[in-house]
């Protein structure tokens, strides 16, 4: 498997600029799940009705059922190339890359699922994910909780109450209201719950980031390019001019963090190198 292949990660709190950081890479394919809902949302590049994936897990279970089940595993089920899981009470469906992997990937899937990819707990070294987690990976934190990840606190951050909860609130809602979301407030207190089980499995992204050669864990704190911050008013062209202007900045604030945390030069120049270039974005 050529070692010039790469994927990019992006994690962190809701709000915390994930979709943005997408446009700061050149890549080949982009990796990620479906999410089962009643109605898409805007842009909503991978909604599957629950009528569809009813209908699409019959199907499955009529070709012999899943390959692997892990039901205490976020309810994990691999049926070839298709693999479903929870996130909370959610049904997400992700369809694995087929073939050797792409050089320039990009993988946007829920960090605690990720890790069961990337470590095959309990997967048994499925050929058919390695399209998906083979080369090398940049794993990208972004935190814009206050402290870093090595002080985090699941069960504090996971409070919508408490002070980094309110933080990650109030980031959420600086988002809600730039792009016109209905997200209510419950909707928005258990994506802060949700942070309990991410930071867990943040902290394993980061120690499989120490051990293995091909995965390299950069975590970007504090995090000032919150999704909130490439929206303004204006004419369609100052709102685009902004957004190019934040994302200028969001590319050189990662690479002062990949510059610093990632040891390897060839690793280092392969990251580089999915970059786009400043007058690319």
């Amino acid at each position: 498997m050529s070692t010039k292949t790469a994927a990019v990660a992006g994690f962190g709190p809701s709000g915390a600029g994930k979709s943005p950081l997408g446009d700061l890479f050149d890549v080949d394919l982009v990796v990620e799940p479906h999410r089962v809902r009643p109605r898409p949302r805007p842009a909503d590049n991978y909604y599957l009705s629950p009528p569809a994936y009813e209908g699409l897990v019959q199907t499955l279970e009529s070709r012999g059922g899943p390959d692997i089940a892990l039901p205490k595993e976020r309810d994990i089920k691999v049926y070839g190339h298709v693999v479903t899981f929870r996130v909370g009470a959610d049904s997400q469906v992700l369809f694995l890359p087929a073939g050797a992997p792409k050089p320039r990937r990009k993988l946007e899937i829920w960090s605690p699922i990720l890790v069961r990819f990337l470590t095959r707990s309990g997967l048994r070294n499925l050929a058919q994910f390695d399209g998906l987690v083979g080369g090398h990976i940049f794993l990208i934190l972004l935190n814009p909780c206050g402290v870093c990840l090595a002080e985090l606190d699941a069960k504090v951050a996971s409070d919508p109450d408490s002070l980094i909860g309110k933080r990650l609130m109030s980031i959420q809602r600086r988002r809600d209201k730039a792009i016109g979301s209905t997200t209510n407030e419950e909707g928005r207190r258990e994506r802060v719950r949700r942070v309990a089980d991410e930071v867990p499995a943040w902290r394993e992204l980061q120690a499989l980031g120490g051990r293995r050669s091909r995965l390299h864990f950069i975590e970007c704190a504090p995090w000032p390019h919150v999704e909130a911050t490439y929206y303004t008013k204006g004419t369609p062209e100052e709102r685009d001019q902004h957004r190019t202007r934040r994302l200028v900045k969001a590319r050189r604030s990662l690479l002062r963090c990949a510059r610093k945390q990632i040891t390897d030069p060839e690793a280092l120049a392969l990251f580089e190198g999915l970059l786009k270039a400043e007058d690319e974005l």
